[in-house]
């Protein structure tokens, strides 16, 4: 009978540590895209000619300057030579964390 709940207990215990090793955090990092949104609407007008120029849909870029998702490198580059932004500025428009 001893065996049967020790083994019981093991399992629990497993099932218990293996929840916990299954469970991932995830930390999303949140940007303020403030700068950068006036800054395409300085140097392109608008968002649809910005994204138009950087190659990808409007959606998409909603969902990058919303947070959804992130911009790619390759966007990144791009953007700098679109916006005329200085490489030693990069930071200020694409990684400046959105403190709320």
């Amino acid at each position: 009978m001893n065996f049967v709940i020790d083994r019981i207990k093991q399992e629990e215990y497993h099932n218990k540590c293996s929840d916990k090793l299954n469970k991932k955090e995830v930390v999303t990092l949140q940007f303020d895209y403030r700068r950068l949104k006036g800054r395409i609407k300085e140097k392109c007008d608008t968002q649809a000619e910005y994204a138009s120029k950087l190659g990808i849909s409007e959606p998409v870029l909603s969902s990058r300057l919303n947070n959804l998702t992130n911009f790619t490198q390759e966007e990144i580059v791009k953007s700098l030579d679109i916006l005329e932004i200085a490489p030693k500025q990069l930071k200020n428009y694409f990684f400046t964390p959105d403190v709320q």
